[in-house]
């Protein structure tokens, strides 16, 4: 007997918990039931589209309602609407799907979390009553990155040594591994590649290359760029044209070339004044040579 009356209280309690489990607990009111976005992850300073699914849980009618998406300076509407959408009348269990469009700012990172706030009145009295839910936003990480400026020597004397001027950045955030850069077309052998490495969020480049051509005349390339973001996927940039025109000079070709030791390079003109002052200081030790025999 003493044991069944210390397990009274355990049975109360299981009995409470029974009956309260038995109740229906299904919010009343205004419930947001389903929501989608229209991209996995939404890419930052670009345009995106929330589908909400509103229904009316309560058994009566509910009047002048009013859906508010909160916002941010990460998070707002496209540019000239709002963020909030009237809805009007819901009759009892009546479902309405409506539509936010949004921006995400170039600062966005991460995970968004959206609360959104339902204002109505309920039933002919008119009692006014809110709910409100939150969602997700899934922010992508954009790996883009951009050519700014391409610019090819004209006219040039030499074959070997066309400067070629590059402005280029990485405008996502996250970082770009291997990229390369793809010079294709009237190049010594076709195609030439030169490999630039990893580069951070936000970073510009602003470098001058030599690129060597087949000889001489009109000459055109194509430049691109190629790289990969975190996952290994490979991106690909538009190529753009570039030409040049390679000049004979009178005498020689444009691509004769002398190098030096620390590999400086030495046009025709060069040459000439190279060979004249080797050959005054012939004569030079000839002079003194003759002079010395004669004493």
């Amino acid at each position: 007997m003493k044991r069944i009356l210390n397990k009274l209280p355990y049975l109360f309690c299981m009995l409470f918990f029974f009956l309260m489990g038995s109740e229906d607990t299904q919010a009343k009111g205004l419930i947001i039931n389903d929501y989608s976005i229209n991209s996995d992850a939404a890419m930052y300073g670009e345009k995106g589209t929330i589908t909400v699914n509103i229904e009316n849980t309560e058994e009566t009618i509910v009047t002048d309602v009013l859906v508010t998406f909160t916002t941010s300076d990460l998070f707002y509407p496209v540019y000239g609407n709002t963020n909030q959408i009237y809805i009007g009348t819901l009759e009892a269990n009546e479902k309405k799907t409506i539509t936010f469009d949004f921006e995400i700012s170039e600062r966005a990172k991460g995970i968004l979390i959206l609360p959104i706030m339902m204002e109505y009145y309920i039933g002919p009295e008119g009692a006014s009553d809110s709910n409100y839910v939150t969602v997700t936003v899934p922010v992508g990480d954009l790996c883009e990155y951009s050519v700014k400026g391409l610019t090819l020597e004209q006219n040039a004397t030499n074959a070997s040594q066309v400067m070629l001027s590059v402005s280029s950045g990485n405008d996502g955030n996250t970082m770009v591994y291997n990229l390369n850069m793809h010079l294709v077309g009237d190049v010594l052998g076709g195609e030439d590649i030169i490999q630039l490495g990893d580069v951070e969020p936000g970073v510009q480049l602003y470098d001058d290359y030599y690129v060597s051509f087949d000889g001489n005349g009109d000459k055109t390339i194509q430049v691109y760029f190629s790289y990969q973001d975190v996952h290994g996927k490979e991106y690909v940039t538009d190529a753009q044209t570039l030409t040049t025109n390679i000049e004979k000079k009178a005498g020689g070709s444009s691509d004769f070339v002398i190098s030096g030791a620390d590999g400086e390079s030495y046009d025709e003109a060069s040459q000439i004044i190279l060979l004249c002052g080797i050959l005054v200081l012939f004569i030079i030790v000839i002079v003194i040579v003759m002079r010395w025999r004669k004493k």
